[in-house]
């Protein structure tokens, strides 16, 4: 009888074993890589709907490309080209927010962290193939037309001098935004 009662709490216990594995829920993940502002973006994302998660790396992948679309100074088209091109420009409550605050961020810093550095990006060509390392000469022209502010009232922005690239608060600002 001793062994009979064994067994079938044996078999009871796998029972309530399988029953609560069950019960655990089960984690999916999606994964999409892309490029955007000139990097390669990875999401992975965690949940139980395999289904939504490939569609919130979508949704993702198309916030971060609209971002781009709107602060990229590599864009022609975009409002940070816009400003760049003319030093005034009238740009979307978002974009004025992200100049606000990097603005701020630039002041206190005392010019540290700047935005408006657009003129050494350039002369380093990071872009290219086979980017260079510019003369003492050209660095120190490509610094006396940066340093400028953002003065943004409303949607309104006006630069003050340089021209901007957003660069990592651009990625940054598009995870936030994903």
């Amino acid at each position: 009888m001793k062994k009979r009662t064994k067994i079938l709490c044996a078999a009871a216990l796998a029972v309530l074993i399988g029953a609560a594995a069950a019960l655990i829920p089960r984690t999916s993940t999606a994964q999409r890589v892309t490029t955007a502002m000139g990097s390669i973006v990875t999401q992975t994302v965690y949940g139980r709907s395999e289904r939504a998660l490939t569609q919130t790396t979508i949704q993702a992948a198309q916030t971060i490309r609209q971002l781009e679309n709107r602060i990229s100074c590599k864009l022609d088209t975009s409002e940070i080209s816009a400003l760049n091109r003319t030093g005034t420009a009238d740009v979307s409550a978002d974009t004025a927010a992200l100049l606000t605050q990097l603005t701020a961020l630039q002041q206190a810093s005392n010019g540290r962290y700047c935005i408006t550095m657009r003129p050494l990006t350039l002369l380093w060509d990071f872009d290219a193939a086979e980017f260079r390392v510019p003369s003492a000469e050209a660095l120190r022209d490509a610094v006396s037309q940066s340093g400028g502010l953002c003065a943004v009232d409303g949607c309104t922005v006006r630069l003050t001098r340089g021209t901007i690239d957003l660069g990592s608060a651009g990625k940054g600002a598009a995870c936030d935004a994903a």
